[in-house]
């Protein structure tokens, strides 16, 4: 859609920095749900309402930290009779499971709103530059409606299907995969560590190994080895793991690595809920008792 108006709800740690994105290009109505922007990112429009965002806004896309904030600003959004509504699209950015996917397109398609299933990966050094990675799921004529807003924000735009609720099914197993990397190669450094080797060392061999990750080549380079930590609270993690292990159950997929795993997460979580989750590393650590 060209010379469209975007609506963006959730103006968080990742959801800033995509509306500044898209902001760039596109004018931006932007609605902060937790009411704690007090001024707006630059060039973007705050407004005071939800359903402001679909009455303004071709597009609306949300960036939100709950299936219960989702649905409740879906609502919203569906809510507006249609003879005062702009909107025509929904983006959902977040990541907050298949069933939420799947109710929100249902919500949306009851009030004649297209919905499309978009969660996106990459932090928010590349939400910035718009190179996230954006795993998309909908119909065609949702994926054509917003073309334009996810070539704005991502270098990588993948089709997953048709049905929303497979972009979520991704997004949860690349978060599972990264979750299990993280805890594992911690315990490794942890293991080198006590044994006498220098775990800086040790993540220069891993990075020209088989055992290379993005964990060990961007996440312990750039943040946990010189301590820059500036990524999402753990319970985001934890979040994200639990929607995998609920979705699993109810596929009927017995996941017994990915259930140690979301225990190792569990406990950190419970401990630490505002860290940022890449501290996990020095939590194990100190937890066994290893030399720093």
């Amino acid at each position: 859609m060209p010379d469209m108006t975007i609506g963006f709800a959730g103006l968080g740690n990742i959801g800033s920095p995509i509306a500044s994105r898209l902001s760039e290009k596109f004018p931006v109505r932007g609605y902060d749900l937790a009411k704690t922007a007090a001024t707006a990112p630059e060039g973007i429009t705050l407004v005071p309402a939800a359903g402001e965002l679909a009455r303004e806004g071709d597009v609306v896309c949300l960036s939100l930290p709950t299936s219960e904030a989702v649905l409740a600003v879906v609502s919203e959004l569906a809510a507006v009779p249609a003879g005062q509504r702009k909107c025509r699209l929904i983006i959902e950015l977040s990541t907050v499971g298949v069933e939420t996917a799947e109710r929100s397109q249902e919500l949306a398609r009851t009030a004649g709103l297209l919905y499309l299933d978009a969660p996106v990966s990459g932090g928010a050094p590349r939400a910035r530059n718009g190179t996230l990675a954006i795993m998309c799921a909908g119909d065609a004529e949702a994926r054509a409606a917003a073309d334009s807003a996810l070539r704005q924000m991502a270098s990588k735009v993948f089709v997953m299907g048709d049905k929303a609720g497979l972009g979520q099914a991704m997004k949860l197993a690349n978060n599972i995969i990264s979750a299990a990397a993280l805890a594992v190669t911690s315990e490794a450094l942890i293991f080198g560590g006590r044994l006498g080797l220098d775990p800086a060392q040790m993540i220069d061999v891993i990075n020209v190994s088989t055992g290379r990750t993005e964990v060990s080549e961007v996440k312990f380079t750039q943040t946990i080895l010189p301590r820059n930590y500036r990524g999402a609270f753990a319970r985001v993690m934890g979040k994200d793991i639990s929607l995998f292990l609920a979705a699993a159950t109810s596929a009927g997929i017995d996941v017994p690595v990915a259930k140690r795993t979301g225990d190792v997460w569990s406990q950190f979580v419970a401990d630490a809920p505002l860290e940022d989750f890449q501290l996990i590393y020095e939590y194990l650590r100190d937890k066994a008792g290893a030399a720093r």
